[in-house]
């Protein structure tokens, strides 16, 4: 059985561009750009009662609600991971990569004032 975090290692292995950018909705690379940007913000930690969601799964599940608009239903069967843990991770990604870009706007900022 596939889950999106099989899907996305198994097109991340085998470099399967157009499938890769067509499942998250933006190249590879920019998706991974975006990763390292967020990771340290929505990274969950494991524990004896449940195991984290990586990181590329918690951006992955985000973009397709986005993209897609797919209820959270839908997307746990996709995923694998519960709708009450989807509701908790869109809001927690946006928030991350709102945060991200203000941070880049502001660095672009300064960067010019100088």
């Amino acid at each position: 059985m596939f889950s999106g975090t099989s899907l996305l290692g198994d097109l991340k292995i085998l470099e399967f561009s157009e499938q890769y950018k067509k499942f998250t909705q933006m190249a590879r690379v920019d998706f991974e750009l975006l990763i390292n940007l967020v990771s340290l913000k929505i990274m969950t930690m494991v524990t004896r009662l449940q195991a984290a969601i990586p990181v590329q799964e918690r951006v992955a599940v985000t973009f397709q609600f986005l993209a897609t608009s797919d209820s959270y239903t839908r997307l746990q069967y996709c995923f694998q991971i519960s709708k009450r843990a989807i509701g908790q991770i869109v809001p927690e990604v946006c928030q991350a990569i709102v945060e991200a870009i203000m941070q880049i706007i502001q660095l672009k900022i300064v960067y010019f004032k100088e």
